[in-house]
């Protein structure tokens, strides 16, 4: 899935993986069978929609109504219509699977892994168990609260163990205490419009790559778009690759801002280095460092307006409304695509314990441990009121395993499916959470987006870049 690789949470191991597992085994109550499929039409509000609501909205985004129009009866054989379908995908898996496996002689769970049946047929069983109609956010957050009351955290998400050779991709430079622009590379395979600035970093204390996509026309002052990355945050930014942002966007006059080299960070300032990940100060680097640089005159082609905006998804979604929560004063405007913006909730706990641990850190590096002062300062839930004056667009899916999800997953090895269901689950019900914070303290200038059909895909995070960035531009001029 690109930079934020489903696939790249494999590397959790077999105990990692065990919530997922739970969750779709749980799931798994006649997977074939026509009868999971009394999940109702849901009303979209657009053709993938089931609701763009804002704070004054006095609907409830976990009250899922049938399509206005149609009887139940109707709904109903809709559903079981499609429900035998899957069915009979996942029938036809197992006997493609039997058939293939047969012509190859003798089994053995080398070729049974690698065989592409095995993995169709996985995928297919996957797509119906999340597809029932007990599959939910509310059963996730039931599973993973019943998973920490009985103090099984550490056995499902277990912390990692290095090995001893294991080091940091970036390295620090203790004698960084210049803030500068040290050089830029254009970066052709992107168009004209791309750079690749190297700016020296004291806070980082190191050489950090940010990609800057230049506006269209720099004789106008533009604002900035911040766009952080899911959890591989490798050399180049996903948002470019994958997120074809600049097609989404890029006939706006906006400076495009994207930070490079941020594994599992969460964009934060970590309270100590951690022995995988490194030393990172990335909410420093983002909040004071950075508009410094963008914003100290001298750079051809980019003329800033002085109106920053920040947007995410998955890990930078949660990463972008924090930073935004918390520094109001540098950030006018949010946006949060599939993220969890909760540390103290159950889910929001193990989504930051499963990002930090499926890249080898430990979460506790970070803030520190459960109950800590810094977990919770960090919890946007809980310091809601940073977000009042800034308008905020929030979006994400219900998990549901449309086609396009499966052809997507069909990309990646078979297990990636659930994983993203579960993620999603996640992602929404964090959103909810935030949603109804928002609500409850009578704030305005916000829109969440519930997407009917979708998993924690790129098929879903660059949808929504787009609608997101038009929400908060007229306010950043």
């Amino acid at each position: 899935m690109g930079t934020h690789s489903l696939a790249g949470f494999q590397r959790l191991g077999v105990k990692n993986l065990v919530a997922s597992v739970i969750v779709l085994s749980v799931l798994s109550l006649g997977v074939c069978a026509p009868a999971y499929a009394q999940r109702q039409e849901l009303e979209p509000s657009s053709p993938r929609e089931l609701s763009s609501l804002s704070s004054g909205s006095s609907r409830n985004p976990g009250n899922l109504r049938p399509r206005q129009g149609e009887s139940s009866r109707q709904s109903s054989r809709e559903s079981a219509q499609d429900a035998s379908m899957l069915s009979s995908n996942a029938r036809a898996a197992l006997s493609n699977f039997g058939r293939g496996m047969s012509s190859q002689g003798m089994f053995s769970w080398g070729r049974v892994k690698d065989s592409v049946h095995f993995h169709e047929l996985m995928r297919q069983l996957q797509r119906g168990s999340a597809n029932t109609r007990i599959s939910s956010d509310r059963l996730l957050h039931f599973i993973v609260s019943v998973i920490y009351a009985l103090g099984l955290g550490r056995v499902i998400f277990p912390l990692p163990t290095p090995s001893p050779d294991q080091k940091p991709d970036t390295d620090i430079s203790p004698d960084i205490t210049s803030l500068q622009v040290v050089k830029k590379e254009k970066e052709g395979k992107y168009g004209d419009r791309v750079e690749r600035w190297f700016i020296s970093s004291p806070a980082m204390k190191r050489i950090v790559e940010v990609q800057v996509l230049l506006p269209k026309d720099s004789s106008q002052p533009a604002p900035q778009l911040y766009l952080l990355d899911g959890v591989d945050a490798p050399k180049d930014n996903g948002w470019l690759q994958t997120g074809e942002v600049i097609a989404h966007i890029g006939d706006d006059n906006v400076i495009g801002v994207l930070p490079t080299h941020a594994l599992a960070s969460f964009y934060a300032d970590w309270n100590q280095p951690d022995p995988v990940l490194g030393y990172m100060k990335w909410e420093t680097f983002l909040t004071t460092e950075l508009p410094q640089v963008l914003e100290a005159g001298g750079h051809e082609g980019i003329n800033p307006n002085g109106k920053r905006a920040i947007a995410g998804l998955s890990m930078g979604a949660g990463s972008a409304v924090r930073i935004a929560a918390k520094h109001p004063d540098v950030f006018h405007a949010a946006i949060g695509i599939s993220g969890c913006y909760t540390t103290l909730d159950p889910v929001g706990r193990a989504t930051h314990e499963l990002t930090v641990h499926s890249r080898g850190g430990q979460v506790d590096h970070m803030w520190g441990p459960v109950g800590s002062a810094d977990r919770n300062d960090n919890d946007v839930i809980e310091r809601v009121e940073g977000l009042r004056n800034m308008p905020v667009y929030l979006s994400t899916a219900d998990g549901y395993v449309t086609d396009d999800v499966m052809n997507e997953a069909a990309k990646y090895y078979w297990d990636g499916l659930g994983i993203g269901v579960v993620l999603e689950h996640g992602s929404m019900h964090c959103t909810k959470l935030l949603d109804r914070a928002m609500k409850s303290q009578g704030m305005d200038k916000k829109k969440v987006v519930y997407i009917e059909g979708g998993s924690h895909q790129w098929i879903n995070f660059r949808e929504q870049i787009k609608p997101g960035w038009e929400y908060v531009r007229p306010f950043l001029q």
